[in-house]
C-alpha cells in the first residue's frame, strides 16, 4: 500500500492521454494524413497501404502484450476510430472516387486478419456504430469512449489520485471533459448510449458519483524544478521496477533513497552539501600541509646553521 502511494499518478497517466497516439506509427498516420491534406495521387495511397501492412505488424509485435493488459478492446476501438476518419476523408477527395472503396476494403481486410491472429479473444471487427462514417459522430464517439475509460481508471485508482501532486489537474481535466461531453451525449443519446455499455455504466450521470470521490489530500501544486521535469523519463522507468520490491526490506529502502535522490530536489541539495564538505576538507588539508612545509624549512635552516658551527668548531680544533 505504501509503495503504491509513493508512485505519483499524473495527468499524463490517464488512458486518454497515455494511449492518444499509440497507433500513429503502426498505421503510418503522418504519411496518410499528408496524402489527404495535399490530395496526392492515388499512387501515393498505394504506397501507404504497403507501408501500413509492414508497420502494423511491427507495432503489434512491440505492443500486443501491453494492449492485452490494458483494456485491449478499447485499444482496438481506438484503431477503428482513426481508420474510419481516414476512410471518410479519402472519400471526400474527387480523384479517389473510383479508388477509395478498394483502399478501405484492403486496409480493413488486412487489419481484421492480423488482429484475429494476434488477439482473437478481444478483437471485434469495427464495433463502432456510426452512420455513413460521419466524422463528427466518430470524433464524439471517441471522446465519450475516452471519458468512460478515464472515469474507470480514476475509480480504480482513487486513493493514489487523491494523494497525487497533480490531483487538482486531473480533477479539473475530468470535470471539464464530463461537462462538455454530457451536453453532446444528452443531445443525441441514441447515437452514443451503446458506448456506455462497454463499461456497464447505467447512464452519464453515473460519472458524477465517481468524480465526486476526488477530493485531493494535498493542495500543493506541481511546481517542480526543471531538473525534476528532466527526470520524467527516468521516473517512468524506475516506477516499473520499484513495485517488485517491498518497501519494508533493506533493498527497498535503499532503492527508495536512490529514487528520491535521482528524481527530487533532495538529490541536488545532498550533492551541494557533499561538494562543500569536500572543499572544506581539501582547504584544511592544504593549510596543514603548508604548516608542515614551513616547519620543515625552519628545521632545515636550524640544522644548516648547526652544521656550519660544527664545521667551524672542528676546523679550529684541528688547527
Amino acid at each position: 500500500m505504501y509503495l503504491q502511494l509513493l508512485i505519483d499518478i499524473r495527468e499524463s497517466d490517464l488512458p486518454s492521454k497515455r494511449y492518444k497516439d499509440v497507433w500513429n506509427e503502426g498505421i503510418c498516420y503522418d504519411e496518410v494524413n499528408g496524402i489527404i491534406n495535399e490530395e496526392k495521387e492515388p499512387s501515393e495511397a498505394d504506397k501507404w497501404m504497403k507501408n501500413y501492412q509492414t508497420k502494423f505488424t511491427i507495432t503489434l509485435d512491440e505492443h500486443i502484450d501491453g494492449f492485452k493488459k490494458n483494456n485491449p478492446k478499447k485499444r482496438y476501438r481506438d484503431l477503428y476510430y482513426i481508420l474510419n476518419v481516414i476512410f471518410y476523408r479519402i472519400k471526400l477527395i474527387d480523384k479517389y472516387s473510383s479508388f477509395h472503396d478498394f483502399i478501405e476494403e484492403t486496409i480493413r481486410g488486412y487489419t481484421k486478419n492480423i488482429l484475429r491472429v494476434y488477439d482473437k479473444d478481444n478483437f471485434h471487427e469495427n464495433p463502432i456504430n456510426v452512420s455513413n462514417y460521419n466524422q463528427v459522430e466518430i470524433e464524439n464517439s471517441k471522446k465519450i469512449d475516452n471519458l468512460c475509460e478515464d472515469i474507470d481508471y480514476i475509480d480504480k485508482n482513487i486513493e493514489q489520485i487523491n494523494s497525487s501532486s497533480q490531483c487538482q489537474n486531473i480533477q479539473s481535466f475530468i470535470q471539464q471533459e464530463n461537462q462538455e461531453l454530457k451536453a453532446i451525449y444528452e443531445d443525441s443519446s441514441d447515437k452514443y448510449s451503446y458506448i456506455l455499455q462497454f463499461y456497464n455504466y447505467p447512464s452519464f450521470n453515473h460519472f458524477e458519483n465517481i468524480i465526486q470521490k476526488i477530493y485531493c489530500k494535498s493542495h500543493v501544486s506541481d511546481a517542480r524544478s526543471p531538473e525534476v521535469h528532466d527526470s520524467d523519463v527516468t521516473y517512468q522507468n524506475l516506477r516499473k521496477h520499484i513495485t517488485a520490491l517491498s518497501i519494508l526490506s533493506p533493498l527497498g529502502i535503499l532503492l527508495i533513497g536512490f529514487f528520491l535522490i535521482k528524481t527530487t530536489p533532495i538529490g541536488n541539495w545532498i550533492n551541494t552539501r557533499i561538494r562543500k564538505k569536500i572543499i572544506f576538507w581539501n582547504k584544511l588539508n592544504d593549510d596543514e600541509n603548508h604548516k608542515i612545509v614551513e616547519n620543515n624549512c625552519e628545521y632545515s635552516q636550524i640544522n644548516s646553521n648547526n652544521d656550519k658551527y660544527d664545521m667551524l668548531y672542528h676546523s679550529i680544533d684541528n688547527y
